[in-house]
């Protein structure tokens, strides 16, 4: 009888063992599963920071490219401005009229015609 007894008290410890290692298996499988979900997320939310990341790129080249195109045109219209004041000096400096009409203001009315202002004031 007390071996049917110790039978029965260690039939009871290993299905509590059994329930508590499913118990415990169970547990793991999920932690496993929120932490495979996790870095499907991580990885979701990487693949979207490296296309903006690339979109990011595209558009600092753009504007690279955008500041290059300018620069190449001020230096352009510089260099222009500086051929035309050189040969104003130059016209100046051969022509005695030239010279007495640069000393001169040029009229407002002619400044706003020269600018695009409508001058009729009529």
């Amino acid at each position: 009888m007390i071996g049917r007894r110790i039978a029965i008290g260690a039939v009871f410890v290993l299905l509590a063992g059994l329930g508590t290692l499913g118990w415990l298996y169970r547990a793991e499988l999920k932690e496993s599963a929120q932490l495979a979900q996790t870095v499907l997320q991580q990885r979701t939310d990487l693949e979207q920071m490296e296309k903006q990341l690339q979109e990011a790129e595209r558009m600092r080249r753009e504007s690279e490219q955008i500041a290059t195109d300018h620069q190449d045109q001020i230096e352009q219209i510089n260099a222009r401005a500086r051929r035309l004041r050189e040969k104003l000096r130059k016209l100046e400096a051969k022509n005695e009229k030239v010279r007495s009409w640069a000393d001169t203001d040029i009229p407002d009315d002619v400044l706003d015609l020269l600018r695009g202002k409508d001058g009729d004031q009529d």
